[in-house]
């Protein structure tokens, strides 16, 4: 699959987010927001555990015990606890 195919195929939750993301206001927070998705996608994709090999990690949950993916895991749940103080819950 190239890359035109693979933009042209979205899930229904890529679509949300994309147009989410359009609906902030092009400004700094914009920017910042964006920055920061792309960082932690790019932290995401690249798991760093020791186990890694060239067909991927062993564990099949970011629930596992990979200090990497527990620090995934923790900012997440930060992040969900101050939407959710500002009542902006996610699921």
């Amino acid at each position: 699959m190239n890359e035109v195919e693979k933009r042209a195929n979205l899930s229904p939750e890529e679509w949300r987010l994309i147009f989410a993301l359009r609906e902030i206001p092009i400004d700094a927070v914009r920017a910042d927001v964006t920055r920061a998705m792309q960082e932690f996608v790019e932290f995401a994709i690249e798991p760093c555990c020791s186990q890694v090999q060239a067909d991927g990690v062993p564990c099949a949950t970011a629930t596992a015990s990979c200090d990497r993916c527990r620090n995934l895991g923790s900012i997440l749940d930060r992040i969900r606890v101050d939407l959710a103080n500002e009542g902006r819950a996610i699921p």
